[in-house]
């Protein structure tokens, strides 16, 4: 019953995703895990600029495209983006 309702949560509220539930490659997976970054909501908490290969190590241009089509396949943006 719980894991029922906390799923249907995440239907209404996609920042309540795990990193682990994205469809994410290896490496940008591995650069949010050591930054700390456990859910989507942790990345839309941020700017835009904050996701570069010297806040998160290991991060790739790829690995950014990534976090975009995600968080626009999902309606959402980053802090203080311009809808």
């Amino acid at each position: 019953m719980t894991e029922k309702y906390f799923n249907n949560e995440i239907k209404k509220d996609p920042t309540l995703l795990s990193i682990d539930e994205l469809e994410i490659s290896v490496r940008l997976y591995i650069a949010l895990k050591n930054s700390n970054i456990k859910t989507l909501g942790q990345i839309v908490e941020k700017e835009e600029n904050f996701f570069t290969p010297i806040n998160i190590p290991g991060l790739t241009a790829i690995g950014k495209r990534e976090i975009d089509t995600i968080l626009k396949e999902k309606n959402l943006t980053y802090k203080n983006s311009a809808i």
